[in-house]
């Protein structure tokens, strides 16, 4: 009998042998990449998924993001140093729930290095607003009917906005970036969408659609908002004295919240309060009937 012998083609053998290196070098939330120096498999320094750390999270995807940001397991100062994509994308609700839960701001008030957070083409249900320090970009997946991210304010939302771009009481902000997403006030009451307050150089917000501010049309005087120092008007975007050089703002579609028709006479909201010399202002489609919005 005669006995036949395999002989697998170099390029063959040396994928399987690059396929088991990058599987052992792989660890929870890296890819693996190829060293041009080395030859190994070694863990992305640039990209962090998101998705395996959702369920240690309690389905939670704020509080996801911020485990990643602050624990002493991840280690992001250390280990990224200059910075990563945080890709959340991959978070999806669950069946119990048709929307996201987002229980807290999802970014640390102590400092850390740059991120870039992608965020799912879903509905996110926030309790509290996000904060975003210097050099933080949220991107989500459009602003559009079809293939957007929401972020919708929960019944009983008390914060002064959904999103504040820089931190308050004096401090500044630069690169700062908030793209590609819905804000969904759903008429829950008196607070802004998005507030600038302090972020500069390198901050701007582009394709965003913003609807539902203003169920109650005036913010109380105690807000403390760089926007609102003294009570005022609540307002879809707002940009503070402190964000000068902040921009271009581009491509809102801001709504009223309500269709202020019938007879209806809705609150008093503005689409956009200025207060800082900025880059710009342009593509800002703000829909409002009589007796709604200014």
């Amino acid at each position: 009998m005669t006995r036949s012998k395999f002989v697998a083609p170099c390029g063959v053998l040396t994928a399987i042998l690059l396929f088991t290196q990058g599987m052992a070098a792989q660890s929870e939330g890296n890819n693996a990449i190829t060293s041009n120096t080395t030859g190994s498999i070694v863990a992305s320094a640039a990209y962090i998924d998101a998705s395996p750390f959702y369920y240690g999270s309690g389905l939670d995807i704020c509080q996801t993001v911020y485990n990643i940001l602050s624990s002493s397991s991840m280690n992001y100062a250390t280990n990224y140093p200059n910075g990563a994509v945080i890709d959340a994308r991959g978070i999806l609700p669950t069946q119990v729930n048709s929307s996201l839960q987002c229980s807290k701001n999802p970014f640390p008030t102590t400092a850390f290095p740059p991120a870039m957070v992608l965020l799912p083409g879903e509905t996110i249900q926030i309790s509290h607003m996000w904060t975003l320090p210097s050099n933080t970009r949220i991107i989500g997946e459009g602003a559009g009917v079809q293939n957007y991210t929401a972020l919708g304010a929960v019944s009983g939302f008390s914060d002064t906005a959904m999103i504040q771009m820089g931190p308050s009481g004096g401090a500044s902000a630069t690169g700062v970036v908030v793209e590609h997403l819905k804000l969904d006030g759903e008429a829950a009451g008196a607070f802004d969408g998005i507030d600038n307050v302090s972020a500069g150089d390198g901050s701007y917000v582009n394709d965003v659609a913003i609807g539902g501010i203003g169920a109650t049309p005036t913010k109380p005087t105690s807000a403390g908002s760089a926007c609102t120092p003294s009570g005022g008007t609540v307002t879809s975007l707002c940009i503070s004295q402190n964000a000068t050089y902040s921009g271009p703002y581009t491509n809102f579609n801001i709504t009223p919240s309500t269709t202020c028709s019938g007879g209806i006479t809705c609150p008093s909201t503005a689409c956009v309060k200025i207060q800082a010399q900025t880059r710009g202002l342009r593509d800002i489609t703000c829909v409002a009937g009589s007796n709604c919005c200014y």
